[in-house]
C-alpha cells in the first residue's frame, strides 16, 4: 500500500435524483520513493568514482593522513554529487510534494465550501469535522460539534429501532440513504436527505464515517405544492360533475315553479313561489361559482356599483346572524363603481361574515363590523401581487371581535371549501 494513495471526493445533490454521493478514488503514485533511493545511491556511488579517480591520477592517495582524506573525500562527494542531487532528486520531489499539496488545498476548500452539509465521524461515533454548509443548515458551529456524538442532531421522531437498522446497513453493506428528521440548534425539527458511507482503512477496518446531507424543506414544500394542486385538479374535476347534476335539478325546480305561477292566482301561493324561484336563482349562481371554479364556466364580469352589492350581501349575511351578535356596516356616501362579478363578490363578504359570526360565538364581545373604503393605488396593502388601472382602488374590511385564526391554519384559509371551524 506504499504505492498508493486514497483521495475522497465528494458530490452535491444530483439534479436528477437529488442524492449526495461520495466517491472513493485510489490512485497509484506517479513516482515511487524507490527511484529516487536508487537515483540517490547511483549519484553517490559515481560521485566516489569520480573522486577515487582524482586521488589516484593526481597522486594525492597516501600523501596524507587517512583522516584528512576522509574530508577531503567528503568535501569532494559532497560538491559533486549536490547538483545531481538538487536536479533530479530534490527538485521532482519537491514538485511532487507541491502538487499534491494543492490538490489537498483544493480538496479541502471544495469541501468546506460545498453545497451540502458534510460531516465526518470516527469509527467511535465522534464528530472530527464539518464543514461551513453543516452550520448553515443546522445552526451548530464546529467547536459546538467537534467531540461529540451525531445524535446531538436527533429530533426524536425517529425510533431507537430506526437508527439500529441504519447503522446495521451501514456496517453490512457501507452505505445508507434517505429521509430523516433532524433538529436545529434553535430546536426547529427539519427534514434532510441524508448519505452515509463508510470509509475502510488497513485490514478492512471502518476509519470514520462520512455524511452528507441537505435541508429538504423546500423539497418538501414543492412535493406539497404539487400534492395540493393534484388535489384541487380532482375536486374540481368532482365540483364539476356535481353542478352539472344540481343544475339540471334547478332547471326542474325554475320550470315547475314558471308553470305553478302561471295557474295560481292566490297571492299567498304566489309569494312562495317566489320565494322558491328566488332561492333556486341564488342556488344557481352559487352552481356556476362552482362551475368557475371547475373551469367550466365563465365568471360574468361588469361594471357594479360596490355599495349595492356589499350593502345586498350584508341583509343576506344578517338572516344567519344570531341577535346577540352586533353586525355594524359603514359605507361610505359614493357611487363607486369596480368591474367584477357581483356574485363573487358578494359570496366573498358573505362567507367573511360567517366565518367572522363563528369567530365570536364563544367571546365575550361578539362583533363584526363591514367597512368600504378608497385608497391610492400605492397604500394598497396588494399593490405588488397585482396590476390595475386606476390611481384608487376599493378597499373592503371585515373585522370581528373573536381569537382569530391560528398559524397552522392560515396557510389553508384560501382553500376552496376550507372551513375554519372544523379544525378549531
Amino acid at each position: 500500500m506504499n504505492n498508493w494513495l486514497a483521495r475522497c471526493e465528494f458530490e452535491t445533490l444530483d439534479s436528477n435524483n437529488n442524492n449526495p454521493t461520495i466517491r472513493i478514488i485510489i490512485l497509484r503514485q506517479p513516482t515511487s520513493l524507490a527511484r529516487y533511493i536508487f537515483i540517490l545511491i547511483a549519484i553517490a556511488v559515481s560521485a566516489e568514482y569520480v573522486i577515487m579517480q582524482i586521488f589516484h591520477l593526481s597522486g594525492f592517495e597516501g600523501s596524507f593522513s587517512p583522516t584528512i582524506e576522509s574530508v577531503v573525500d567528503a568535501l569532494l562527494l559532497v560538491l559533486l554529487s549536490a547538483a545531481p542531487v538538487y536536479i533530479w532528486v530534490i527538485r521532482p520531489i519537491a514538485g511532487i510534494t507541491k502538487d499534491y499539496q494543492e490538490e489537498l488545498e483544493r480538496l479541502a476548500t471544495a469541501l468546506q465550501d460545498a453545497g451540502c452539509a458534510v460531516m465526518i465521524v470516527d469509527a467511535s461515533r465522534t464528530i472530527t469535522y464539518v464543514n461551513q454548509s453543516f452550520t448553515d443548515v443546522t445552526g451548530y458551529a464546529p467547536h459546538e460539534v467537534l467531540g461529540k456524538n451525531p445524535r446531538i442532531l436527533q429530533s426524536g421522531r425517529q425510533s431507537k429501532a430506526f437508527y439500529q437498522m441504519m447503522w446495521l446497513a451501514i456496517n453490512e453493506r457501507g452505505v445508507w440513504e434517505g429521509e430523516i428528521w433532524n433538529k436545529r440548534k434553535n430546536g426547529e425539527i427539519f427534514p434532510e436527505l441524508l448519505h452515509i458511507k463508510s470509509v475502510k482503512g488497513v485490514g478492512g477496518k471502518v476509519s470514520y464515517y462520512v455524511a452528507i446531507f441537505s435541508d429538504a424543506t423546500e423539497m418538501k414544500a414543492r412535493e406539497l405544492k404539487a400534492r395540493q394542486s393534484q388535489k384541487m385538479e380532482a375536486i374540481g374535476t368532482l365540483v364539476g360533475g356535481v353542478a352539472h347534476n344540481f343544475n339540471n335539478q334547478l332547471a326542474g325546480i325554475l320550470g315547475t315553479v314558471y308553470l305553478a305561477q302561471q295557474h295560481s292566482n292566490d297571492s299567498k301561493v304566489l309569494g312562495y313561489l317566489q320565494t322558491i324561484k328566488g332561492c333556486s336563482e341564488d342556488a344557481a349562481s352559487i352552481v356556476r361559482q362552482l362551475l368557475t371554479f371547475a373551469h367550466e364556466n365563465r365568471s360574468e364580469k361588469k361594471n357594479m356599483p360596490v355599495i349595492y352589492l356589499l350593502q345586498d350581501a350584508v341583509k343576506t349575511a344578517r338572516l344567519g346572524i344570531p341577535e346577540d351578535i352586533d353586525l355594524e356596516a359603514d359605507f361610505i356616501n359614493e357611487s363607486l363603481m369596480i368591474y367584477c362579478d357581483p356574485v363573487e363578490i358578494q359570496q366573498v363578504v358573505i362567507n367573511l361574515i360567517n366565518n367572522a359570526r363563528d369567530a365570536v360565538a364563544l367571546s365575550e364581545s361578539k362583533k363584526i363590523s363591514v367597512s368600504v373604503g378608497v385608497e391610492a393605488w400605492k397604500d394598497c396593502p396588494r399593490h405588488g401581487a397585482c396590476a390595475v388601472c386606476s390611481t384608487e382602488v376599493v378597499h373592503i374590511v371585515v373585522e370581528d371581535s373573536g381569537a382569530g385564526i391560528g398559524k397552522s391554519d392560515l396557510e389553508y384559509i384560501f382553500d376552496p371549501f376550507f372551513y375554519y371551524e372544523r379544525c378549531r
